[in-house]
């Protein structure tokens, strides 16, 4: 940080990650939080799924490999001084993976549409033709209120809010044309 203030002209901040007293993350945030036109640039042998998501939680501008090319390491620099991002192919196949699998966790799954039964399909696909529920008892051979049931259990598999919500379920599904 001292030598940050004796250079006011300082654009990028190349760090390693492994730093003896303080980690490149905690110097990062650091540096930020006093001079947040600074830019950084992490510099690590490692690219491991909790290594990447520290660097990037901290606000950093780049991660390159200590393997990269003298090339790689000036375009890395170059790249975040003009205010972009640079991270190694490495480092970004690792952001891609973390980010694919936090999708996986944050999306809930969606239904499959085989959980639907045949006569819950049918339903479906009769709603998709706008029949009201006393259509569709009568064209089904069921109560209304049988249809009622269907039709609440329809909803809850798709985890549809509405009859917009079942016709889209039913189109990415294929269970209408």
């Amino acid at each position: 940080m001292d030598v940050l203030a004796m250079h006011p002209e300082v654009l990028v901040a190349v760090l390693d990650l492994n730093m003896p007293g303080m980690s490149g993350t905690e110097l990062a945030i650091a540096i930020r939080a006093q001079r947040p036109q600074v830019r950084i640039l992490i510099l690590s042998m490692f690219h491991d799924h909790a290594s990447v998501a520290e660097v990037l939680e901290a606000g950093c501008a780049g991660y390159v490999l200590k393997t990269s090319t003298k090339s790689e390491l000036t375009l890395a620099i170059r790249e975040v001084a003009a205010g972009h991002n640079y991270f190694s192919g490495e480092v970004g196949a690792t952001m891609l993976q973390n980010l694919q699998l936090s999708g996986l966790r944050e999306r809930p799954q969606e239904p499959r549409a085989n959980e639907l039964t045949n006569r819950e399909r049918e339903i479906l696909q009769l709603i998709a033709r706008e029949y009201s529920n006393s259509h569709i008892a009568e064209t089904l051979f069921i109560s209304e209120r049988t249809v009622e049931t269907h039709r609440k259990n329809i909803l809850t598999k798709t985890n549809s809010k509405s009859v917009v919500g079942l016709i889209q379920y039913a189109m990415r599904h294929k269970l209408i044309g």
